[in-house]
């Protein structure tokens, strides 16, 4: 199946996403780095987690339409191992 070119408008859309995934992963961190109770902690998180999920969702729903057929197993594969690698990584930065 041939690579799609993306129009005007997604590339639009794709780049305000990845804007506003970046502005709340950015404002997760400074809460989460001025954190001085346990909820503005929690509330670091959710922000980290809705930024990163915000982009993460499409990201996945894009990878067959961007990946050569080929590919799509290692892409498949790297993106499998990515969540639970991060979560490893955070759980011993966190520790």
């Amino acid at each position: 199946m041939p690579k799609l070119p993306l129009l005007r408008h997604e590339r639009l859309a794709n780049l305000g996403l990845a804007a506003g995934s970046i502005l709340l992963t950015l404002a997760a961190y400074v809460v989460i780095h001025g954190a001085e109770t346990g909820l503005s902690l929690i509330l670091g998180v959710v922000l980290f987690q809705i930024g990163l999920n915000a982009v993460f969702g499409p990201l996945v729903a894009l990878l067959p339409d961007l990946i050569p057929d080929r590919q799509k197993g290692l892409a498949s594969a790297l993106l499998g191992t990515a969540q639970p690698t991060a979560t490893l990584f955070t759980s011993l930065v966190v520790a």
